[in-house]
């Protein structure tokens, strides 16, 4: 067993990780070369890594969430004020 904590939703239980295209579609990208751009420059919001053999970048799950919840109150503020 892991130890990391499973994160369920209406479709079953999900790793902890994140990875492939759903992580770049969950940051807004609709592509990978986008992603990898906005991750050069360092602007992509949630610490995203490798994993020894395994092939592309992954991110934690709820890194994701916290970033979205982040997002969201944010924009929040930004309508309150206009």
């Amino acid at each position: 067993m892991n130890d990391f904590p499973q994160q369920t939703n209406n479709q079953g239980i999900h790793s902890p990780l994140i990875g492939g295209k759903e992580l770049w579609n969950q940051l807004g990208f609709n592509t990978f070369a986008a992603f990898f751009k906005a991750h050069e420059k360092g602007s992509l919001g949630v610490r995203v890594f490798r994993i020894d053999g395994r092939r592309g970048w992954f991110a934690f799950r709820a890194d994701i969430e916290k970033w979205h919840i982040a997002l969201k109150a944010t924009t929040h503020t930004q309508e309150a004020r206009q």
